[in-house]
């Protein structure tokens, strides 16, 4: 892994500097897998390969950890499809991947609605 790209797990993302901004991507760890669940790059950054240069990095990390990914991510997943020496990290499918997330997100929105609302009856 570079090492201006670095993991920060009690914020649940990787971080890259430059010049004073800061680029990351958020992710989800589980057994054997991390969810990359969104990219971000500071407008000043943007159209220079700082996301590429973040998305190379964090998936020489995960390759290095024996990790395998899912990227919920568009961009990730469009960095994987570029750059197929990758490919072998994947723990499923782009449109599987992010089909999964929006169903647990729908999941854990549905549980805090529910418990909510039974707790004012």
């Amino acid at each position: 892994m570079p090492d201006s790209i670095r993991d920060k797990p009690e914020r649940n993302r990787f971080e890259l500097d430059v010049g004073g901004e800061v680029a990351f991507a958020s992710y989800r760890r589980a057994a054997g897998v991390i969810t990359l669940t969104h990219t971000e790059v500071p407008h000043a950054l943007r159209g220079r390969g700082f996301g590429s240069r973040l998305a190379r990095g964090v998936l020489e990390h995960v390759r290095g950890r024996g990790l395998r990914v899912v990227p919920a991510c568009g961009f990730v997943a469009a960095f994987i499809d570029a750059h197929t020496e990758f490919a072998d990290l994947l723990a499923s499918s782009p449109r599987a991947a992010a089909r999964d997330e929006r169903r647990r997100t729908t999941r854990r929105w549905n549980t805090r609605i529910s418990m909510h609302v039974s707790t004012r009856r």
